[in-house]
């Protein structure tokens, strides 16, 4: 039952540090730069490219990843 509490008194804590985190939106058509971060916690950029289409970078606390969710295909 101690653990249950420990568990719900966390996730409490947790979702209450998001509810303070502020959310940043950016957008600027100029540089090409569209991002989606959370203070904190992490963020999304968006990166147009060249060869690829867009690449989206993602960074939730201490991992990064490079994500292509669309490949040009070759003619």
């Amino acid at each position: 039952m101690i653990w249950l509490l420990i568990i719900l008194g966390l996730l409490l804590t947790f979702l209450f540090f998001l509810l303070l985190t502020p959310l940043v939106l950016v957008i600027d058509t100029e540089k090409a730069e569209y991002s989606l971060t959370y203070r904190g916690v992490g963020g999304v950029n968006l990166i147009p490219d060249a060869e690829e289409l867009v690449f989206l970078r993602y960074r939730i606390f201490f991992l990064k990843v490079i994500f292509i969710p669309l490949e040009k295909e070759d003619q």
